[in-house]
């Protein structure tokens, strides 16, 4: 079975988004990798839940990159726009 990305989301919140991928297939050990706008966030690695902090209308790039240790790589890919939490 080869490693598959089950699922990914960013739900935009009030100036947060929360952000959660799945996956199967994989072979041990996995590392789960997080990049906001290109840059690496290495606080969330291995995490499949977080939690990221944005500004109010503008747009993020957001990744998440798995990889196991056949060296196979799979990423969920979003451009979410924050939201300010005003109705």
């Amino acid at each position: 079975m080869a490693l598959t990305l089950d699922e990914g989301s960013c739900e935009p919140l009030a100036r947060r988004f929360l952000c959660s991928v799945s996956y199967s297939g994989a072979i041990a050990p996995v590392a789960i990798r997080w990049f906001v706008d290109g840059g690496y966030i290495p606080a969330y690695d291995n995490r499949s839940f977080v939690g990221i902090g944005c500004q109010p209308t503008v747009r993020y790039d957001i990744r998440a990159v798995i990889s196991d240790a056949t060296g196979a790589s799979v990423e969920y890919h979003t451009t979410p726009v924050c939201r300010s939490g005003i109705p």
